[in-house]
């Protein structure tokens, strides 16, 4: 078997085993569990002998079981040599990953090498590389903290075909750089491209009336696209769109409407959870009122 092969092999008993784990609720769980769980340990090992030839990107495949703990025993020192190693012959994937194993613990590792290996990844034009330095401008972790300089990284990931960046960029305007007309214009072309986390940060932008975008219209329609998107499922949403119809701001004054989006949150709400008190409350009020 070839080191292609090997990697292949092995990341389709990695999903083939993910997919068990997804499927917990089914009858034969531990069963199926314990013979993927045979099927990745095998491909493992396949991928061990596979690593002795000089190939980084098997190197990298062997870190990242050592990584996730699929296949073997989670080791992260293991993790961090087999990416090192990958790195230094070059391949950007195992940069990030190398740059991601000592940045993320609590506390970190090496905040400053890890942007070392964030950046060789970029320069490289990996995206993933790119959003990383960007995160670590943002929260000024192993550089200083550069809001201009996050927003260009992420705009260069945007460039690089990693349309989930356009979030980054827009909370980044949103957020961090007050500027509410970019971040609209940043998450319009996030909804375009169909990223959902846009259409709530559009909702909300729209409707806040200290901001010079404001536009309880538009802030309707956003959450409208929010809800429907997610099947009913954004509590965020549903709410939002409740009290729009109660206030008669960007949707006309419609107690019915109003109960409609509550009740909704009903049906998606957990037991106990405040979404379904508040809610609850929210319908006994307007019961009320009808009385």
């Amino acid at each position: 078997m070839d080191e292609q092969s090997s990697i292949d092999a092995y990341l389709a008993a990695f999903r083939g085993y993910q997919e068990v784990l997804d499927d917990y609720e089914d009858p034969a769980f531990q069963k199926q569990l314990r013979t993927h769980g045979a099927v990745l340990e095998t491909c493992f090992q396949r991928l061990l002998q596979a690593a002795e030839s000089q190939a980084p990107a098997v190197w990298h495949a062997v870190g990242t079981a050592y990584d996730s703990g699929r296949g073997t025993k989670r080791d992260k020192a293991e993790a961090i040599r087999w990416f090192r190693r990958a790195a230094e012959a070059g391949f950007a994937p195992a940069m990030l990953n190398l740059g991601l194993c000592l940045h993320l613990p609590e506390p970190a590792l090496n905040q400053a090498e890890a942007v070392h290996w964030f950046r060789e990844a970029a320069e490289r034009g990996y995206a993933g590389g790119m959003v990383w330095l960007g995160f670590a401008y943002r929260e000024g972790s192993g550089v200083p903290c550069d809001y201009h300089e996050a927003v260009q990284w992420f705009i260069k990931a945007v460039e690089a075909g990693d349309s989930h960046s356009l979030i980054h960029v827009g909370r980044m305007y949103a957020h961090y750089l007050s500027s509410p007309a970019q971040a609209v214009a940043w998450f319009l072309r996030a909804a375009q491209a169909v990223q959902a986390q846009s259409f709530l940060e559009l909702a909300r932008l729209y409707e806040n009336r200290e901001l010079e975008v404001y536009n309880p219209s538009e802030a309707h329609k956003w959450f409208r696209v929010a809800a429907e998107y997610s099947e009913g499922r954004s509590t965020s949403a549903l709410f939002a769109l409740a009290r729009q119809h109660l206030d008669g701001l960007g949707a006309p004054c419609d107690v019915e409407a109003a109960r409609f989006w509550l009740r909704r949150v009903l049906l998606v709400a957990p037991e106990k959870s405040f979404s379904r008190r508040e809610a609850t409350k929210m319908l006994k009020n307007l019961e009320g009122q009808l009385l």
